[in-house]
């Protein structure tokens, strides 16, 4: 008789417990599924993440720039590169983000690209005029334009004229004529190409000055410049590499001599 008691006493218990073990199981898997839920609430950008870590402490250029080719190509790219460059821990974080910023054309950082163009940095002024053409936000024209008034940087003049080109800016061409006699060959060239796509008639004799620049390379670049308005084309090398273009910067020039005349606003 007390066996019998004994026996139904413990099978009691173990049905208790067994009880107690399924709650239990219940209970852990709604904590994770809770702990799932939250998780997934967070944005991409907020969470912990191994490859933008890296691309923050990141100190060699080369390096920083394959991480942020792999950066660019998530789709929550946009927002992350954007917090990081409002929150930089080095210049180089801070114009390589805004870089990654026009890269993938995210709009929303338009404020703050505007901003950074008065930047104590020359890489940063110079990377966001950049991403504010890639954007192509025609918002930003007349802030890019202010900044060629006293802009004394080659390379951020170049990457402003290149911004102001992919914008359509028109309204740029009095500004990009008094940045062209900049010291830097490369620079008169990127402002004269400019003036070639933004440019009417009216501007070819100021280009056609610059057919006779000391370097080859703005002559040619002004004889681009030439082309793109006056539909003329004067033979110039289209390929890239080691080309001869004094022929067609020749043919330009006699172009030039022959047809002045019917430009009667000649600067």
């Amino acid at each position: 008789m007390v066996d019998r008691v004994v026996r139904v006493r413990a099978a009691a218990l173990t049905l208790q417990v067994s009880r107690f073990r399924q709650l239990f199981d219940v209970m852990k898997i709604g904590s994770l599924l809770l702990i799932l839920i939250a998780v997934s609430a967070v944005p991409a950008y907020c969470r912990p993440d191994d490859l933008l870590t890296k691309f923050v402490a990141e100190t060699e250029q080369v390096r920083k720039e394959q991480l942020l080719n792999e950066i660019v190509r998530r789709p929550d790219a946009g927002p992350t590169l954007l917090r990081v460059a409002m929150n930089p821990n080095n210049i180089l974080t801070k114009w390589m983000s805004i870089r990654g910023i026009g890269m993938v054309k995210y709009g929303k950082a338009v404020p703050f690209l505007i901003h950074s163009l008065t930047d104590q940095d020359h890489y940063v002024r110079a990377n966001a005029a950049r991403a504010l053409g890639e954007i192509k936000d025609t918002s930003a024209s007349l802030d890019l334009i202010r900044l060629l008034g006293h802009e004394k940087d080659g390379g951020v003049i170049e990457q402003t004229s290149l911004a102001l080109r992919m914008l359509g800016a028109k309204a740029a061409v009095p500004g990009l004529k008094k940045v062209a006699p900049h010291p830097s060959s490369q620079t008169r060239c990127w402002v004269l190409q400019a003036i070639g796509t933004l440019g009417s008639k009216q501007d070819v004799p100021f280009l056609a000055k610059y057919l006779y620049d000391a370097s080859d390379f703005v002559d040619r670049c002004a004889a681009q410049a030439v082309e793109e308005i006056t539909g003329q084309d004067f033979g110039l090398p289209r390929q890239s590499g080691l080309t001869d273009p004094r022929q067609g910067i020749d043919r330009a020039r006699r172009w030039w001599e022959t047809s002045k005349a019917s430009f009667p606003n000649r600067e």
